[in-house]
């Protein structure tokens, strides 16, 4: 009997065990499915024509993070085409063109593609262009040239970078939003997936700058606080310019009200130094089914910090190195002075040379002087 009782215990504390581990199980699908649930009670309801038909809101469905409603999109590639161009009195003055790729699964992973080319009448043409990745919960970067890094999130780069993959699209729509008519959304399909197909018209009748564009920005406000040199400021753009011709169309996923795809192309009128300027753009986005998957990059480098030569070598010397005598660099005065159009005569010869009766070198010895 008494060797019974510990098999007894062992059993009964097995057994309780076993009904806590089921009950933290329990807990556990109980939590994740609270939080699917209060995760779908936030989410903003499906767009109807009715929903966008104003202006005010359009933008608002425009300001929606991109990064919560990728994953609901499932696969897709997304080309995103613009082109700018600044003239004045008939010549060109600033050119540039930009083409984004981005491609994103249902698990919210994506590879974007970013390359530019910039013209300018004093540096003329540069190319530049950049590239980010987020795979299997790791995030890279890379140039244009070189190849990629992976470098660890701190503050949600991952979504910051995903968010420009539109931007030169929808950063330009909530620029001139003020300045466009909305029409009651048109119900369409994209890459599958069902949408709302909205036109978008120049307001009224187009007017000239009422303001130059200042030659140097003044200080900001004061009292505000902020990092710039020149305190914190909207674009010029959204001050100086107005639009002269405005057509489009934004084409809005209905599910997520993410933007899928659409079209603007315009022109603006601007006036510095008194002279005007008009600025010619044009941006096209594009969307089609993805059937590759997302990889990571190849050769991907592993962010680390930098070399410190110093600190590395002062770690392998150790008191060697930190007890080494001091070179002391020359003072003022320690070099001897020269004098412009000195002679033989007033050169002083080292010391043991060029006493009397001791024949220089470059002298001829005296006749009857023996070598």
């Amino acid at each position: 009997m008494r060797r019974l009782v510990p098999v007894v215990v062992a059993l009964t504390l097995a057994a309780c065990d076993l009904q806590q581990l089921q009950e933290q199980a329990g807990q556990g699908v109980a939590l994740k499915e609270g939080l699917e649930a209060a995760e779908k009670a936030g989410r903003p309801p499906a767009l109807t024509p009715e929903a966008v038909d104003e202006r005010a809101e359009l933008l608002a469905v425009l300001a929606r993070p991109p990064a919560r409603a990728m994953p609901r999109l499932g696969a897709l590639r997304q080309t995103l085409e613009a082109s700018f161009l600044l003239e004045a009195d008939g010549e060109r003055e600033v050119a540039l063109d930009e083409k984004l790729e981005l491609r994103h699964d249902a698990k919210g992973q994506y590879a974007l593609r970013h390359d530019n080319t910039s013209w300018s009448a004093e540096d003329r043409e540069a190319r530049g262009g950049r590239a980010c990745w987020w795979v299997d919960g790791r995030f890279y970067t890379a140039r244009a040239q070189g190849p990629a890094t992976e470098v660890p999130v701190r503050a949600y780069e991952q979504e910051r970078c995903l968010e420009s993959a539109t931007e030169p699209f929808v950063g330009l729509l909530r620029l001139l939003g003020g300045h466009l008519v909305t029409s009651p959304g048109v119900p369409t399909e994209v890459a599958g997936r069902k949408a709302l197909r909205i036109a978008l018209t120049r307001d009224g009748v187009a007017q000239p700058p009422t303001s130059q564009v200042p030659l140097a920005w003044p200080p900001g406000d004061a009292g505000v606080e902020s990092a710039a040199i020149y305190g914190p400021r909207p674009p010029l753009v959204e001050l100086h310019a107005r639009p002269r011709e405005m057509k489009g169309e934004v084409i809005l996923d209905v599910e997520t009200g993410a933007v899928l795809a659409g079209e603007i192309q315009g022109a603006l009128v601007v006036r510095k130094a008194n002279r005007d300027a008009t600025l010619q753009l044009r941006a096209k986005l594009v969307a089609e089914p993805l059937d590759v998957a997302i990889t990571p990059p190849e050769g991907a480098r592993v962010y680390g910090p930098r070399q410190r030569v110093f600190e590395d070598r002062r770690a392998l010397l150790g008191e060697v190195f930190k007890k080494r005598e001091k070179v002391q660099l020359p003072k003022p005065g320690d070099a001897p002075p020269l004098r412009l159009g000195a002679t033989e005569d007033d050169v002083v010869p080292p010391e043991g040379e060029g006493e009397a009766g001791a024949p220089d070198d470059g002298d001829p010895p005296a006749e009857g002087t023996p070598r």
